[in-house]
């Protein structure tokens, strides 16, 4: 421990202006005594050696940038935050300062970010016992790291305790308010720092250790994630909301990716590993729906348009002699044609309209595809096979191995026998690889058949594809960013496809 009046005047003799001491009242009760109190003021920089390290990323400090230091008064030790006054540009030493009680003893040790250092219940405070952070409430680097206070050389040298994840996020949606790191081992909590042995840090475990730490981030570009140094063996990355919390029990993903990793990482304490684009290439799936008489002219989502290609839906229906007409739920209105065409472009949906016309109760092939930029429609083939018109009492379901290929998702049906879409609510709890099949059964006495694909894998950027209609085909791989979907089938085609749901 050093006493406030060598500290200051060691910071002279750096040949850097300070601050004469001044003496400051401290506002009390009258009751209460009066102590005397003083500026603390002091100079620090970032090593340029472990600067260098960073791959070219000088990490400066900031005007209005916050450390932290340890000051003992009578037998309480507290932490005192210093708040940046000035910076020179040219050396890269930057002027901190507080008050405090003028009988303080200051530590040894310097702390940055301020909250690195943090009351553990004793007293004194241990000093080189520090609080890895969770959370990171700005876009700019703040790699967690400790200046020993060296009056021997006079100098006040902050060195970085981990490493540097570099991100470069591509194309975010509107709501991205956070980036993620996520390990299957707890990395965050408490360490004990050894500055004699390179400010190495030793784990201390806790119950209170959580395995994922947050990055604020709100548009594209570069951001920089701070990790201990050590040996990572799985890691994900993920976009979320402003919401975000790393230690709440679930957050909503935007879009998570898990890395494929040959061998483990081993990021050394000041190295930047630089982990490429993080992409997000979810499929946007446009919302049409089948609007007649089987769904009493309102829209249900049973009746819902399946992607099948790039700017390509279609979904086996069923129209009756009065026609039908397209809810478009991205523009929340109905759709329909020119009058009396049976195939063309989509127009403004008009009350008198026979919006899409039909001359028979049939099954159709109803098509939707963007050409030139404008949706066009085409309900001109039909169908004579009925065989898979299954009533709502039939056995459709979602098997995988989500749950250990238990009882899966049961999908239902719009209770109109003609109605070929069935669907169901799919949760899946991680980006990591399931597998699944559709298993169906005609009725409680018919035939079991199990529904898969060969090669087949459902993704992020194309949640959608078709599944063979006989007892045939090889599990279909999964891996979808973790939330709730809601599972589209058409049983006719076994087409299929994956919407991500809304938060609640």
């Amino acid at each position: 421990m050093k006493k406030l009046s060598f500290i200051l005047a060691a910071l002279a003799m750096v040949g850097v202006a300070c601050n004469k001491q001044e003496t400051i009242e401290n506002n009390t009760t009258p009751e209460e005594e009066t102590k005397e109190m003083v500026r603390i003021e002091l100079k620090v920089s970032v090593d340029p050696e472990t600067r260098a390290t960073m791959d070219g990323k000088v990490l400066k400090f900031g005007k209005d940038d916050e450390i932290a230091i340890l000051g003992t008064s009578g037998s309480t030790t507290d932490i005192y935050y210093l708040t940046a006054e000035s910076v020179d540009s040219g050396t890269g030493v930057i002027t901190f300062s507080t008050t405090a009680p003028a009988d303080v003893e200051i530590g040894d040790y310097a702390y940055y970010p301020s909250d690195l250092i943090v009351p553990d219940g004793e007293n004194p405070i241990n000093p080189l016992q520090i609080s890895w952070p969770s959370l990171y409430w700005t876009t700019s680097v703040k790699l967690p790291m400790m200046a020993a206070i060296d009056l021997t050389n006079n100098t006040a040298v902050f060195k970085h305790l981990g490493a540097m994840l570099k991100v470069n996020v591509v194309t975010p949606p509107a709501e991205l308010g956070f980036l993620e790191f996520k390990t299957s081992t707890a990395f965050v909590g408490k360490y004990n720092v050894d500055p004699a042995n390179g400010w190495s840090l030793t784990k201390v475990s806790s119950s209170e250790d959580i395995n994922c730490e947050g990055v604020q981030a709100t548009s594209a570009g570069v951001y920089y994630i701070p990790i201990p140094a050590g040996t990572y063996s799985d890691f994900q990355l993920g976009m979320c909301d402003s919401d975000y919390s790393p230690t709440a029990s679930s957050n909503f993903y935007l879009k998570q990716r898990t890395a494929s990793l040959s061998s483990a990482i081993t990021p050394t304490r000041g190295q930047m590993v630089n982990l490429g684009d993080f992409t997000y290439d979810v499929d946007e799936i446009a919302e049409w729906y089948i609007n007649g008489y089987s769904t009493g002219w309102n829209k249900n989502k049973d009746t819902r348009y399946i992607k099948i290609g790039e700017n390509s839906y279609q979904l086996v229906a069923y129209a009756q002699q009065d026609g039908y007409r397209i809810y478009d739920g991205d523009l929340n209105e109905y759709v329909g044609a020119t009058q009396g065409a049976w195939s063309g472009a989509l127009a403004a949906y008009q009350n008198d309209d026979k919006v899409i016309p039909f001359t028979e109760n049939k099954l159709f092939y109803a098509k939707l595809d963007k050409v030139n930029n404008v949706w066009q429609f085409d309900n001109t083939t039909r169908i004579d096979n009925w065989d898979w018109c299954w009533s709502s009492s039939y056995t459709v379901e979602f098997r995988s191995s989500i749950d250990s290929w238990g009882a899966g998702v049961a999908l239902n049906k719009y209770n109109y026998n003609n109605n070929m879409c069935w669907s169901g609510e799919v949760t899946v709890p991680s980006n990591e690889v399931f597998n699944f099949k559709f298993r169906t059964k005609e009725g409680p006495s018919g035939t079991e058949q199990w529904h898969g694909k060969d090669g087949l894998k459902i993704i992020d950027s194309k949640p959608y594809g078709s599944a063979e209609k006989g007892n045939a085909g090889n599990d279909i791989s999964l891996q979808l960013t973790p939330g709730t979907y809601m599972l589209y089938l058409d049983l006719h085609e076994y087409n299929f496809m994956f919407v991500k749901q809304p938060k609640d």
